[in-house]
C-alpha cells in the first residue's frame, strides 16, 4: 500500500521489515514474493544483499508455482532495482 501511495517509510521501518522478512521468507508464497519485490522496486528501496539472496533462494524453491503475473512482476522489479 505504501508503494502505491508513493510513501517512502523511514530507514528504521524498512530495516525492521527486512529483518521480519528474513525471519519468515521460507513461508512466502509466490504472490507474497512478487508483491514484496514489486513494492520495494516501486518505492525505489534497495534491500540488503542478504535480503535479496533470501528472496532469490525462496523464489527458486517455488518458481514452478508462480502464475504469469507473479513472474512478470518479479522480472519488472528485479530490472527496476537493477538486480544482478
Amino acid at each position: 500500500a505504501w508503494a502505491t501511495m508513493g510513501h517512502k517509510p523511514s530507514d528504521k521501518v524498512l530495516t525492521a521489515l527486512e529483518r521480519r522478512m528474513l525471519a519468515c521468507v521460507d513461508d512466502f508464497k509466490p504472490q507474497a514474493l512478487a508483491n514484496t519485490v514489486w513494492a520495494w522496486a516501486t518505492m525505489r528501496h534497495q534491500p540488503s544483499a542478504k535480503v535479496l539472496a533470501a528472496l532469490e533462494r525462496r523464489m527458486l524453491v517455488c518458481v514452478d508455482d508462480f502464475e504469469p503475473q507473479h513472474l512478470a512482476n518479479m522480472v519488472w522489479a528485479w530490472a527496476t532495482m537493477r538486480h544482478e
